[in-house]
C-alpha cells in the first residue's frame, strides 16, 4: 500500500463529525456544514495497535507556532442536548487536505476532493452526554467543553477523506470527545465495533511511521485545508475551505445533527502562509 492511499485513511476520523442546515438540491437538506479552518494545527494520533483492539484516540492543537485554526458550524450541531440524535443519508466533501511532516521539506502529501459523495446509506448520530456547549465557532477563543457521540453507520464508502476507504461497511464509532478552553487543545477518544468492512484503527496503523517518523504506534502530522493548497518553495498556503457537509432526503425530518469520528474528517480555511524553518531537510 502506497503513503498516499494509507494517509487517505486518516481524516474520516475527523470527518464523520459534521453536519448542516438548508436545501442543497431537490431531494436532499443539508444537515449541517463543518468550515475547518485547520492553518497548521498539530495533530497526534495514538493507541494505534499492530492487532486493533477498537480504541484511539485524536488530539487536534488549534493554536501553534505555524498558524491558528478554527472549526466553524452551520447547521443543527449547535444545538443539541443529550439524548438528541438524528439520520443522515450521505456525507459530501470538497477542498483539499495536506499533512506535513516539519522535519521535511515541502508537503507530503496532498488530496484533493470536488463534490465528491465520501459515504452513502445511513448515519445515525446520538448525543449521549454534554457538558458545556458546542460552539457555533471553535477557536482559541472558545469555552471548555465536553461529551460523548455515537455514530452508527450502515452504507458504502468511496475514498472517504484520508481514510482511502471505498467499498460497503457497517459499525459504530462512540467518540468521548473534550476541547480545553485553556490549551486549545481539542482530544477525541474513540472506540470503534465493526461489523462489517474496514476496521479504523487497522487504517490509521498503516500510517503509523508517516515522514519518516518513528514507528511508535502513533501518528505526527501539521494539518492544512482548504478550497486549494499552493507550496512555493518553503511556504505552504492554503485558502478558501474545505466543507464536509452532512445531508439527509426529503423524506427525513432534520434533528440536531452529528458530531462523531471527529478529526479529521474534514476542515476548511480562510488562508494561511507560513515559511518553513531553513533548518529542515
Amino acid at each position: 500500500m502506497n503513503i498516499q492511499s494509507r494517509l487517505n485513511k486518516l481524516f474520516v476520523i475527523s470527518g464523520m463529525v459534521i453536519g448542516m442546515g438548508s436545501i442543497t438540491h431537490a431531494n436532499a437538506f443539508i444537515l449541517n456544514t463543518f468550515n475547518l479552518d485547520l492553518n497548521g494545527a498539530g495533530m497526534t494520533i495514538s493507541g494505534l495497535d499492530s492487532t486493533p483492539d477498537g480504541f484511539f484516540s485524536v488530539t487536534l492543537e488549534l493554536s501553534t507556532p505555524f498558524g491558528n485554526s478554527s472549526i466553524n458550524t452551520i447547521g443543527s450541531l449547535t444545538g443539541m442536548s443529550a439524548g438528541n440524535s438524528a439520520t443522515a443519508n450521505s456525507l459530501v466533501v470538497n477542498g483539499a487536505i495536506g499533512l506535513d511532516n516539519p522535519l521535511v521539506a515541502g508537503l507530503e502529501f496532498e488530496r484533493n476532493y470536488a463534490n465528491r459523495t465520501a459515504f452513502s446509506g445511513t448515519i445515525t448520530s446520538t448525543l449521549n452526554s454534554l457538558t458545556g456547549a458546542i460552539p457555533s465557532t471553535l477557536d482559541s477563543s472558545s469555552a471548555s467543553f465536553s461529551g460523548s457521540i455515537t455514530d452508527v453507520y450502515n452504507g458504502t464508502f468511496s475514498d472517504f477523506p484520508l481514510l482511502g476507504i471505498t467499498g460497503p461497511g457497517a459499525g459504530s464509532v462512540t467518540t468521548a470527545f473534550s476541547f480545553n478552553g485553556l490549551t486549545d487543545i481539542l482530544t477525541l477518544d474513540i472506540t470503534e465495533s465493526t461489523t462489517s468492512g474496514p476496521n479504523l484503527e487497522a487504517a490509521l496503523s498503516s500510517l503509523d511511521g508517516f515522514g519518516g517518523g518513528p514507528t511508535d504506534g502513533s501518528v505526527s502530522a501539521i494539518v492544512y485545508a482548504g478550497n486549494n493548497i499552493s507550496v512555493n518553495q518553503d511556504v505552504i498556503t492554503s485558502n478558501g475551505s474545505f466543507v464536509i457537509t452532512e445531508q439527509v432526503s426529503d423524506q427525513v425530518v432534520p434533528e440536531p445533527a452529528s458530531l462523531a469520528l471527529i478529526g479529521l474528517g474534514v476542515l476548511g480555511m480562510g488562508a494561511v502562509r507560513r515559511r518553513k524553518s531553513t533548518q529542515k531537510k
